[in-house]
């Protein structure tokens, strides 16, 4: 039997029989940096066909040895180094880059919990970035990213993260930002309108003092298709359905709206009358708004005006992208 997928948890110390040529070609490895130096041989030696590995922190234990399995690698094209607690060595984190570097023309995909690096800008064919933190990440940036076409983040600085959307010259369809408490949007909308014509799916927390720049975004990136919407204590609705009746490009239809507080007045009857005429509405909302609002919203979909609605409200709803 050969295996392609090998998972090596925390504080793992039991002997893996390498002998029989099982992992000869692992597609997909993960471990932790506490990985024992006898089971790291063992992978360096005879797993050199790892296109996918996820480094995950093991406390403060940090076996520099993965460095040399990052470098035998013949194909490494994603990779992952998540680290929830914070618990850093930048000698091992130096270690690690160095070793990524000498994938740089494969790698397409990198995810990381900390701020992003200089080692991105060696990546030339990066295609897909996650910065996947729950804390407010503070970084400059002044490289450039001309081929990253996925960019998905957690937490940020504003003007690290809108520096890095401009370093993409363009090639971005798709940017994913989740809620962070108490940032103000301004900055990074307009990085956004300014620097991504081609953007085809927007997840961005929008408030009433962005409505007029986020409107921007709908005039300028007239590719967009998939539209979500996180709303905390917005208090202009009808100002922000109309920008979106009046100036969403031909080709959105497909809406999710997440509202982080508890809401019993949206004014979402205007926003379907005024829709009348377009392509009928794919909707998605959290569950307890799509509670309060089914009768309406069933009414809608009866008169055409929406095509389809559910209450997943999540990155993986049936709304993605086709790839």
């Amino acid at each position: 039997m050969k295996f392609s997928h090998l998972y090596i948890p925390k504080l793992f110390d039991y002997q893996i029989n390498f002998t029989e040529n099982c992992f000869s070609r692992i597609k997909y490895f993960s471990c932790s940096t506490d990985i024992k130096d006898n089971v790291l041989f063992e992978l360096v030696e005879n797993c050199k066909s790892i296109e996918e590995l996820e480094i995950r922190f093991g406390g403060y234990n940090y076996n520099n040895g993965i460095g040399r399995l990052i470098e035998a690698q013949k194909n490494l094209f994603r990779f992952s180094l998540i680290d929830h607690n914070y618990h850093r060595d930048l000698s091992f984190d130096e270690i690690i880059e160095n070793a990524l570097i000498k994938h740089s023309n494969n790698i397409y995909y990198y995810k990381i919990t900390t701020s992003p690096t200089k080692v991105l800008s060696f990546f030339v064919n990066l295609k897909i970035l996650e910065l996947d933190d729950k804390r407010e990440l503070d970084f400059l940036w002044n490289y450039s990213l001309p081929h990253l076409q996925i960019l998905r983040v957690k937490s940020f600085s504003e003007k690290g993260l809108a520096d890095l959307i401009k370093s993409t010259c363009g090639s971005l369809i798709e940017i994913k930002i989740d809620y962070c408490e108490y940032y103000d949007c301004t900055e990074i909308i307009q990085a956004i309108y300014q620097n991504c014509p081609n953007l085809k799916y927007l997840k961005l927390r929008i408030g009433d003092w962005d409505i007029y720049e986020f409107e921007k975004i709908l005039i300028n990136c007239q590719y967009l298709d998939i539209l979500f919407i996180i709303i905390d204590n917005l208090y202009y609705w009808n100002f922000l359905f109309e920008v979106l009746t009046k100036s969403s490009p031909i080709g959105l239809f497909k809406f999710k709206f997440q509202f982080i507080f508890d809401s019993f007045y949206i004014p979402l009857k205007p926003f379907f009358d005024n829709w009348v005429g377009r392509c009928p509405i794919l909707l998605s909302f959290d569950m307890t708004t799509a509670e309060l609002m089914e009768d309406l919203l069933k009414e809608y979909e009866d008169k055409g005006i929406i095509e389809n609605y559910n209450n997943l409200c999540d990155d993986d709803d049936g709304f993605e992208l086709e790839k």
